[in-house]
């Protein structure tokens, strides 16, 4: 009886991982496609029978990115917006996260609730709140604007994950470093943010991949050229005839390598953030 038990175990842990192995390429699939069509000459874009590999591969859509659209400024520009509101938010997160940790006060579980419910509201919702705003602060047409939109919206987040982070690390070993002669904020950024690098890492990593992805506030808040992000410029190569297939698979593939750097960083960091920021108040 043991012994067909085992077997039947045997049997599903094959099926579970052979179902793994399917789930895995098909949920590649499409990266895997982007990046062999990026290397592929404009002639066997369109050839019929279809062909997976290239026949011939060629770096131009590399090369020729650069003629349709300026992709380099683009890609410093989300760089720039990016990092900014990934900083950002990483700070503000961390001492609203402090606050609603360490200190009891009136209202505490009303603004956790109301920090939640921000997160059921998509961006469409805001637009025109946020379009009056940004007018009477003269920042339409600004990068400033998307770092303001992207921060405020990964607040929430980042709250809530600090929160959790906080209260798994012991309130006395800020109060020791108190008595030692630091101040609050000191024992705050020389002890416990170190303890807590992973949150750290995962907070940072959520921001930043979000604001890098982004194209909607950027389309309805950015009207300069010059100051479009990577996705808007990106989005600039399907045009209403033609879709520029190969330019776009190179522009995607290039707009992959922060992110994949980041992670090949951060990865040993980010799912024990993630998970050290479950901790419920």
């Amino acid at each position: 009886m043991a012994k067909k038990k085992s077997l039947v175990s045997k049997i599903l842990l094959i099926i579970l991982f052979f179902l793994l192995i399917l789930f895995t390429v098909w949920t590649l699939f499409p990266i895997i496609w982007i990046f062999i069509t990026s290397f592929k000459p404009e002639s066997e874009l369109f050839r019929l029978p279809l062909k997976i590999l290239p026949e011939k591969i060629t770096l131009v859509n590399y090369f020729e990115i650069n003629k349709y659209i300026p992709y380099f400024r683009f890609f410093f520009n989300s760089l720039i917006v990016s990092t900014s509101a990934a900083v950002l938010s990483v700070f503000s997160s961390m001492l609203s996260g402090y606050s609603l940790a360490r200190f009891f006060f009136k209202g505490k579980n009303t603004i956790k609730f109301s920090l939640l419910i921000t997160q059921m509201f998509p961006v469409l919702l805001l637009i025109v709140p946020l379009m009056i705003l940004l007018r009477k602060l003269h920042l339409i047409d600004n990068l400033f604007s998307l770092i303001f939109i992207y921060t405020a919206f990964t607040i929430p987040f980042g709250t809530i994950l600090f929160e959790g982070l906080f209260l798994g690390i012991p309130a006395e070993i800020e109060e020791c470093a108190m008595v030692d002669g630091c101040s609050r904020f000191g024992a705050l950024m020389r002890i416990t943010v170190p303890i807590m690098i992973p949150g750290v890492a995962a907070c940072f990593s959520f921001a930043f991949i979000g604001a890098w992805s982004e194209l909607f506030a950027g389309i309805m808040f950015l009207n300069s050229q010059e100051k479009f992000t990577l996705p808007i410029g990106l989005f600039m190569l399907i045009g209403k005839y033609e879709v520029l297939w190969g330019a776009l698979s190179a522009g995607i593939v290039m707009s992959m390598i922060p992110i994949l750097i980041m992670f090949f960083y951060a990865q040993k960091y980010i799912v024990s953030g993630l998970t050290a920021g479950a901790v419920k108040g």
